[in-house]
């Protein structure tokens, strides 16, 4: 089988992405905001929210008392935004999986991924009434709250596994391939199971998706695109498999909370997209110094920025 070239599709127009720990830094810097919205409504960069209006919402509801002030904050970044609010990571991720899967039968030499593929209208516009159907009847369709409420059983998973991995002495590199393989041996766990309720909303939703790429309804065939070249082409997939294995991996003594998941996941989302991207020291080291991603994705084009740094960026675009 080929090894295909990844390339990304992207607007001509710079993309910016803040993590929510700077944005609620900034909140009440009026000349930041004034700076934002200038380079906005000037076409001079797009910056996308891939769930911090959420995290921001439930950080005041949780802590404070919503007054005038919050209330503007929030309507402020909702409306610079409002044009660019991402879909849930998951519906993200079959698109991505779906391209995949296309090139796959095809046998391309190279598998295009779309920056616009992180957007939805129909699902954002259905998010409040999935909101509520989740409170109501107890589900979890994806929408950023049920994300939010996710991470932290999702945190306590990876703490689980991360100790397993330090225990077993397993390197970045190792860790990294069972990553890789993660979804392929989910998919086969579920099928040897019968576990109805996952074969519906796991295994036949991935298979649709074959069916509707390559016209075959083989669960065999659609397991070998899963171990594929072309699904390591994912950007999603490559940059969440090194976040994921380092984080598991490291010898560092921390311990996992619900801003790693939810932070692992917006940047495997925006980094192979973003042009320049604000995360924590952490995050920044990891990601620049350790896993060095600037040298193995070339074809990315992100530039980590410091929080004391994003000031001179607004004046100069």
């Amino acid at each position: 089988m080929n090894s295909p070239v990844r390339k990304v599709s992207k607007p001509n127009t710079p993309i910016l992405w803040f993590d929510t720990g700077f944005i609620w830094s900034r909140r009440n810097d009026l000349n930041f905001w004034q700076q934002l919205s200038t380079v906005i409504l000037g076409r001079k960069v797009i910056v996308v929210d891939t769930g911090q209006f959420t995290e921001i919402q439930e950080r005041y509801s949780s802590k404070f008392t919503m007054n005038p002030e919050s209330e503007l904050l929030l309507r402020r970044y909702e409306l610079l935004v409002q044009d660019y609010s991402s879909t849930d990571h998951n519906s993200f991720l079959s698109k991505q999986i779906s391209r995949a899967m296309k090139a796959c039968v095809e046998q391309k030499d190279e598998v295009i991924y779309d920056f616009y593929d992180l957007f939805d209208p129909l699902i954002n516009f259905l998010t409040p009434f999935l909101d509520i159907q989740n409170r109501l009847f107890k589900r979890r369709w994806g929408t950023p709250s049920a994300f939010k409420s996710l991470s932290k059983s999702m945190a306590d998973d990876w703490e689980s596994l991360g100790s397993q991995a330090k225990s077993k002495r397993i390197s970045l590199l190792k860790q990294r391939e069972l990553e890789l393989l993660g979804l392929h041996e989910a998919l086969k766990k579920v099928i040897e199971s019968g576990d109805q309720v996952k074969m519906e909303n796991l295994v036949k939703h991935h298979l649709r998706n074959w069916e509707n790429a390559s016209g075959e309804s083989s669960i065999d065939s659609m397991l070998g695109f899963f171990k594929s070249p072309y699904y390591k082409t994912i950007p999603y997939i490559e940059i969440h498999s090194w976040l994921i294995s380092d984080l598991m991996t490291s010898n560092k003594s921390r311990k996992f909370n619900r801003g790693d998941y939810f932070d692992v996941v917006m940047i495997s989302m925006m980094y192979p997209f973003a042009d320049y991207m604000v995360v924590d020291n952490d995050m920044r080291d990891r990601i620049v110094d350790k896993l060095k991603f600037s040298k193995r994705y070339p074809e990315f084009t992100c530039s980590l920025i410091a929080p004391g740094e994003v000031d001179e960026l607004l004046r100069k675009l």
